[in-house]
């Protein structure tokens, strides 16, 4: 069997997620929506919402934030678009992967066309994580090497899944949707080194994709079954690499990567989170002004993401930039004790305090073989009468190791929430607790007050 094939195989004999992997995926599903709706309340991807609101009919899918209906499709690009839009939304460290960002605006949208509720939405969410992150994590960093976004790229793969089994395919018909999925794969990171907001349209497309390679294949259309591990399917043509079905679906069904998904704690790239959280440990006294150098030692493979080339970093010219600045990130934290999505608004970048303690931030190199979110920090704070502090972790706080708690999480939705869902904690409650909430009304719950 070939891989798209023994993941369809399984989609369809999985009748339930069990109950402890499917509250995680619920969990997610919140976190994605609170982000969304941070997002929407900020205005970063109104170009991908406004281009989705340009197609009224049919009104078959809700927008995250929105009071309006539109195609399923479109409704998916804007939910993608939005779910990814700050960056705070959850990743996985082994896949790199940002697992409800790829797959979760896919499932929204078809499980309003066909009226799914939230424990049928949940469990086609978990089929599509499970697959997206074993696809991605067969090949680590090897798309990213080769210039491509595995969210997108890989997390299509994911989606399509996801919403053939929704919309009732049997695995013949789920394999042709993966298939065609493949030939709508997209992703470029040059966008690291622009400062443009091409980042969030990248999982908005792949759920745009996936909605639309499902129904196609629900019509007859076929795509190569062969689509990820042929001569010119996915991890050749991406990642110039060849995997062993066996080893990518290893334990499938019996190990769930969906728990080992993590929410998180900053709005800014993952690779930056244990370093942050090491200056979290310094005394909440220490005087910006007082500080002569800050030193972080950090992996090549993070290193080459978030730190260099240096002179971009330092002064980055959008919110996307920023995001990607271990220095302007460290300095932002260090100066006002904390890291929040306002702090990436237009004003603040152009903040001359931050900019010049970014200027004293120096990031080198360290060895670590692993995955670079999972790599330890050590951050040493030089003062200009020579005192050196330094504080160092294992793992940052947005590690499967040191999973953050249920109030934790909750504090996060609520933060992102509070000015566009009267109750959260009751919106909360719904997700987490009531299976059977209908997915339509779910999304027209988040439409503003």
């Amino acid at each position: 069997m070939t891989l798209t094939e023994r993941f369809a195989e399984w989609s369809a004999g999985l009748e339930r997620a069990p109950t402890e992997v499917r509250r995680a995926a619920k969990w997610h599903i919140l976190d994605a929506i609170g982000v969304g709706l941070a997002a929407a309340r900020l205005g970063v991807v109104d170009f991908a919402v406004a281009e989705a609101m340009s197609y009224g009919a049919p009104e078959e899918s809700g927008v995250i934030g929105y009071s309006t209906r539109h195609p399923a499709p479109m409704a998916a690009l804007a939910n993608g678009a939005l779910i990814h839009g700050l960056d705070f939304d959850d990743t996985h460290a082994a896949a790199i992967l940002h697992g409800s960002a790829a797959v979760l605006p896919a499932v929204l949208a078809v499980s309003e066309v066909v009226d799914a509720d939230l424990d049928a939405a949940a469990d086609a969410f978990v089929v599509g994580l499970e697959t997206a992150i074993r696809i991605s994590a067969a090949a680590p960093r090897k798309f990213h090497l080769r210039g491509f976004h595995a969210t997108s790229v890989v997390g299509i793969f994911g989606a399509a899944l996801a919403a053939a089994r929704l919309l009732g395919l049997d695995p013949s018909a789920a394999v042709n949707a993966m298939g065609l999925a493949g030939s709508q794969a997209s992703g470029c990171l040059e966008f690291l080194y622009t400062g443009t907001s091409t980042k969030p349209f990248h999982p908005g497309w792949a759920g745009l994709a996936a909605v639309m390679a499902a129904r196609l294949a629900a019509r007859g259309a076929a795509g190569p079954a062969t689509v990820l591990e042929g001569e010119r399917g996915l991890y050749r043509a991406y990642a110039d690499a060849s995997v062993d079905p066996d080893r990518v679906t290893a334990s499938l069904g019996g190990e769930w990567e969906t728990t080992r998904m993590t929410v998180k704690p900053y709005p800014v790239c993952q690779y930056s989170h244990a370093t942050l959280d090491a200056l979290a440990l310094f005394p909440t006294d220490l005087q910006p002004g007082g500080i002569a150098r800050i030193d972080i030692g950090m992996p090549e493979a993070s290193l080459t993401v978030v730190a260099e080339p240096r002179e971009g970093r330092l002064r980055p010219r959008s919110a996307s930039e920023a995001k990607f600045s271990v220095q302007w990130n460290a300095a932002a934290l260090l100066i006002d004790g904390c890291l929040s999505v306002d702090h990436f608004r237009e004003e603040q970048l152009a903040r001359e305090d931050i900019r010049d303690l970014a200027a004293r931030v120096h990031v080198h190199r360290r060895p670590f073989d692993g995955p670079p979110a999972e790599a330890p920090a050590e951050v040493t704070i030089t003062m200009h009468g020579g005192a050196a502090l330094t504080r160092s972790l294992t793992r940052s706080s947005a590690d499967p190791e040191r999973p953050q708690d249920d109030g934790a999480l909750l504090d996060k939705f609520t933060s992102n929430a509070a000015d566009r869902i009267e109750d959260p904690a009751r919106f909360a409650k719904l997700v987490l607790e009531d299976g059977g909430l209908p997915v339509r009304e779910l999304m027209a719950s988040t439409g503003g007050r």
